[in-house]
């Protein structure tokens, strides 16, 4: 059985990136994951917007405000995360979860 090309990659002693970049990030982005191939970067912020844009570009090339409303009704009081990950098709699927206390009435 061999490997895959990945698995091959992973199992060598060094690994040197291609290219390394720094982007500056707003105060209230909680998050950020580098979308696989890495044309894009999707960022989470604190209102439960999503921001999908490109590396080294600071303006975002789409806002998905649809877990914004969930964030101001509820809260994300014990934080957010989001992962990345990629459908048996090859698709990426962005998992958002929204930790929330419930006070006892």
């Amino acid at each position: 059985m061999t490997a895959a090309p990945m698995d091959q990659q992973r199992s060598q002693p060094d690994l040197v990136p291609k290219r390394v970049q720094c982007s500056a990030c707003n105060s209230h982005a909680v998050q950020a994951q580098i979308i696989y191939g890495g044309q894009w970067i999707v960022v989470l912020y604190d209102d439960g917007t999503l921001h999908l844009q490109k590396p080294g570009s600071e303006m975002a090339s789409v806002v998905d405000d649809t877990f914004k409303a969930t964030v101001d009704s509820i809260g994300a009081n014990d934080g957010m995360n989001m992962s990345v990950s990629l459908s048996d098709t090859n698709e990426t699927l962005l998992a958002l979860t929204i930790f929330c206390s419930w006070d006892a009435l």
